[in-house]
């Protein structure tokens, strides 16, 4: 929900999955709680990181989870039409 406002985001490798991300690009990955504590305070110090995590971040979100995106699914679906 962040990344859909723009906000970067900081995730664990889990939380990631499925989410067609890639660390440092549209998201920080971290897995321990040091990790994850430097990847925000990174995010949130780099003016010029922020910039990428969050444009990258909408785009991510409007390919893949938005009401564009999950109209073309369900259309593929429906359609018997896969997906590109």
């Amino acid at each position: 929900m962040a990344m859909s406002y723009g906000l970067p985001v900081v995730a664990t490798s889990p939380a990631a999955e499925g989410m067609h991300v890639r660390d440092g690009i549209e998201l920080l990955v971290a897995d321990s709680a040091s990790d994850f504590a430097d990847a925000v305070v990174r995010g949130y110090s780099d003016a010029a990181l922020w910039r990428t995590l969050s444009d990258n971040g909408l785009a991510n979100v409007r390919t893949h989870f938005s009401f564009d995106a999950a109209r073309a699914a369900l259309r593929c679906v429906l359609d018997g039409v896969p997906r590109a």
